[in-house]
């Protein structure tokens, strides 16, 4: 019986070495102590390391990692959607043609090259995506947050970690936080709304010199700075300043409760 029980732990999932039809979602569970890295390449066929137990319902390959597993690396087809839930550890994604969520209660988060959407959490941990062509969605709580080299709308939220968006290309941003800095090096790829809003940290967004936008800057008295030539601007009461530069364009609204907000040119 023992052997029987040993042998079924072990067993290999049976998609091993077979090709995933597109419509695939890998999902990924593991409870703690563990990196999961999942890489995509075309043409690919699955494999699991170690080798692990699976089950297919629809569309679905589910892979359920043992605890004290500590490394799990899955070499996957590019074109499928893939899930990786951790309760303790890091996770690591790139080269994915699919949709993308990472999760994980305490541990960093690394994701790069895809052309997708993603979702990322992480309670305690850093979250660095780069390379996404897709819709954007993270939480961060006390780490850095750092997006690069990305195309496609962006939400992102953090309580007392820095948040960083630099090469940014989206038609809308929406970034919050409480206690740290917004730093956004972006571009807009056609009308939208960027949104950025801090209580105590600064509001920093660096655009192109060229580029025609409507912002408003909320900070208090004297807080508020632009760095641009060829803008006009209009205070409204103690905290508000409309700048605008051309006609329409990205709207804005930089915001900072007790900090200060920053608008100028790329360099």
């Amino acid at each position: 019986m023992i052997a029987l029980l040993v042998a079924a732990a072990s067993a290999a999932c049976p998609q091993s070495g077979k090709d995933l039809p597109p419509s695939t979602r890998l999902e990924i569970a593991a409870l703690g102590g563990s990196l999961v890295t999942v890489r995509g390449a075309a043409g690919a066929k699955l494999a699991l390391k170690p080798e692990l137990d699976c089950s297919m319902v629809g569309n679905v390959l589910r892979v359920v990692v043992p605890d004290g597993t500590r490394d799990v690396t899955a070499d996957v087809p590019s074109a499928i959607a893939v899930s990786v839930t951790i309760k303790r550890g890091n996770i690591e994604i790139s080269g994915i043609n699919g949709n993308v969520m990472a999760d994980v209660g305490a541990g960093d988060v690394q994701i790069s090259h895809v052309n997708g959407d993603v979702t990322a959490r992480s309670a305690v941990g850093t979250l660095h995506l780069s390379d996404i062509t897709g819709r954007i969605d993270a939480a961060a709580q006390n780490n850095e947050l750092r997006v690069t080299r990305a195309r496609g709308d962006v939400r992102v939220s953090n309580v007392s970690g820095t948040t960083l968006l630099e090469a940014v290309q989206a038609s809308n941003i929406m970034a919050t936080t409480v206690t740290s800095e917004i730093v956004c090096t972006c571009s807009p790829v056609g009308p939208g709304i960027w949104e950025m809003r801090t209580h105590t940290g600064a509001v920093r967004v660096a655009v192109g010199r060229n580029v025609e936008f409507v912002a408003t800057l909320d900070a208090p008295p004297n807080a508020s700075r632009v760095d641009m030539p060829g803008v006009s601007q209009q205070t409204e009461g103690k905290r508000k300043v409309t700048v605008v530069r051309g006609e329409g364009g990205t709207r804005m609204l930089l915001s900072s409760f007790s900090g200060g907000v920053f608008l100028q040119d790329q360099r």
